[in-house]
């Protein structure tokens, strides 16, 4: 996944481009990007027909452009959140759970760091809505696994219906590629990588 805050809307068009490019018959590489909301959680966008979040005819960032206003402050006093504005973006995350059928194969929502290295005063895994994804493993640059949350997932599924659990590696090097490849690693089983996406990875519950 690439950073939003480092991310044009011609740089996720061109991302989309070359996975679809570089993909092989034993290879499937799906575009997508990390971004921080309002709250403080890290939330990833991905798969084939991934969107940049829309600017019009209301915008779904903050007025500097960098986080997702999944919860909008008050202007009068920053420290203060307010439900204004918050089904903008709240309608737009559910848009994806019926874009696998469409012509560019849809996207899915997700969060990571959940776990100890999850920003103070964000959403706990048991809090989430309005995804399909949880990292329950997330693993750093240096191939430590830094947050294993089967318990914290295992409490979800309890309650209701759970995200995918999925392992997100930190990768910003061919060594660290290298070593993501080996594991951990999350696991699906379809006919052939390109439907992996569609299979496994899309939009699966509410």
């Amino acid at each position: 996944m690439e950073e939003f805050e480092h991310l044009s809307l011609a740089g996720l068009e061109q991302l989309r481009s070359q996975c679809k490019q570089h993909s092989t018959a034993k290879l499937q590489l799906i575009p997508g990007y990390s971004i921080t909301n309002t709250l403080g959680n890290e939330m990833m966008f991905l798969g084939p027909g991934v969107p940049y979040p829309p600017r019009a005819p209301k915008s779904t960032l903050t007025a500097d452009g960098k986080r997702l206003a999944i919860q909008p402050h008050d202007p009068a006093n920053p420290k203060n959140f307010t439900g204004v504005g918050a089904d903008i973006v709240g309608n737009w995350l559910l848009s994806a759970m019926d874009s696998a059928a469409k012509p560019d194969g849809g996207w899915n929502v997700g969060y990571f760091h959940l776990g100890t290295t999850r920003e103070a005063g964000s959403l706990p895994l048991i809090n989430l809505i309005d995804s399909s994804l949880a990292a329950t493993t997330y693993v750093n640059a240096s191939g430590f696994v830094v947050e294993e949350l089967t318990e914290d997932y295992l409490a979800t599924a309890a309650g209701g219906i759970a995200p995918t659990p999925v392992v997100v590696s930190e990768v910003r090097d061919l060594a660290a590629l290298k070593r993501a490849a080996i594991g951990p690693l999350t696991v699906a089983r379809v006919a052939k990588p390109a439907d992996v996406f569609a299979k496994a990875l899309r939009w699966s519950n509410q």
